[in-house]
């Protein structure tokens, strides 16, 4: 998934950036019952949020196209004091493997740090084997802390790595992936949200999240996510962005969701319309809609959607994921997909040996197909 900065269009687009802090902003309307869980089923139309029109108003204003474009063009060029031509030795490469990516996981860093403080951002290690070699690879994660530890914390992440393995004959030892759209734009909507958002407080918590090793099979979202499950963090809600600064003929983005997530989607739709930002929004809910980084929430039983311009809808069947279940499972020693069990807290059909759920043993055909009582549909 290339990009080039000339498609990058910043401008109306990235305003679904105020869609991502009202969103934020409105979740704190949520009731809680006595037990603690929040209700998830209020309609779109009843909710609040905290602060007045004005104070919202003045949240959109703070979308800055200056900021914007000069996080795409740190994330692209070399030297952002040259001559914009696309240069190819004035070309970044965030290929995850690649050590000259540690340049961006650094400026990553900084500009959370410089929103957030210092003490608010880690780097979050994991390795990667790749033919004969072990890396060392980072997520960035930057927290907004709330004012109830025990309330928990949303998600708002966008994959940094990028690759170019479209090209013929691209060597990713050598030759540069600048990714403008894929995900430049992605990582701009992540750091500009946590600038506008840090001066504000919660009940709960914000994690702002920049992944590295998607473009090697979402491998930086997948160990967030299993830690986060291991650690029992209360995930909230993910809100992942892939790829939304290419269209340059309609402001248009796909919003894609499993059917537990659709809640997350319903408020978007109505923060668009509410203050007028003037996006065209599709909706697909389907849960084999697998090609981000959200995908990794779902694994572990979060609730998370994806932002993208453009997602490819050329799913398998329903059909044929049941039949490879049945196909695969038999070889685990597990006899038929009768022995899945209904999960109340996810909504989804999960293998009775939950813990083991995630580990390698397990075929990710069964990973991939859990709730196999849902039928995709595509709405606009």
């Amino acid at each position: 998934m290339q990009g080039s900065m000339r498609f990058v269009r910043c401008w109306k687009s990235f305003g679904f950036i105020g869609v991502i802090g009202i969103i934020t902003l409105w979740s704190a309307h949520f009731s809680r019952s006595a037990a603690g869980t929040l209700n998830r089923h209020a309609g779109a139309s009843e909710i609040g949020g905290l602060l007045d029109e004005e104070t919202m108003a003045s949240l959109l204003e703070q979308v800055s196209e200056d900021s914007i474009r000069s996080y795409v063009e740190h994330l692209v060029y070399k030297d952002r004091s040259r001559p914009y031509d696309n240069s190819y030795d004035n070309l970044r490469t965030r290929f995850a493997l690649r050590p000259e990516t540690s340049e961006i996981t650094a400026y990553l860093r900084s500009q959370l740090t410089a929103s957030l403080g210092e003490e608010a951002v880690k780097l979050l290690p994991f390795t990667v084997d790749h033919g004969d070699s072990t890396y060392t690879i980072y997520n960035v994660e930057g927290t907004l802390r709330g004012t109830d530890p025990s309330a928990g914390y949303y998600v708002i992440s966008a994959h940094y790595d990028a690759t170019a393995r479209r090209t013929e004959g691209w060597d990713w030892r050598t030759q540069p992936t600048s990714g403008a759209d894929d995900n430049g734009t992605g990582v701009a909507l992540m750091l500009e949200s946590a600038r506008i958002l840090s001066s504000l407080r919660f009940p709960w918590g914000i994690r702002f999240v920049g992944f590295c090793g998607e473009e090697l099979g979402l491998l930086g979202s997948k160990d967030y996510a299993r830690k986060a499950f291991e650690h029992g963090d209360r995930i909230l809600g993910a809100m992942n962005f892939d790829m939304i600064g290419y269209n340059r003929l309609v402001d248009r983005i796909h919003l894609v969701a499993n059917p537990t997530s659709r809640w997350i989607v319903d408020l978007m739709q109505a923060a668009n319309e509410r203050y007028d930002i003037g996006l065209t929004l599709e909706v697909l809910v389907d849960y084999r809609a697998l090609r981000s980084d959200h995908a990794s929430f779902w694994f572990q039983g979060y609730d998370a959607m994806l932002g993208i311009e453009n997602y490819p809808l050329r799913l398998p069947p329903t059909p044929r994921c049941i039949f490879l279940m049945r196909l695969t499972i038999p070889q685990r020693t597990w006899p038929t997909v009768s022995t899945s069990v209904w999960c109340a807290r996810t909504r989804s059909f999960v293998s009775p040996f939950w813990p083991n759920m995630r580990s390698k043993k397990v075929p990710p055909i069964w990973q991939f197909s859990r709730k196999i009582s849902n039928f995709p549909r595509r709405e606009t």
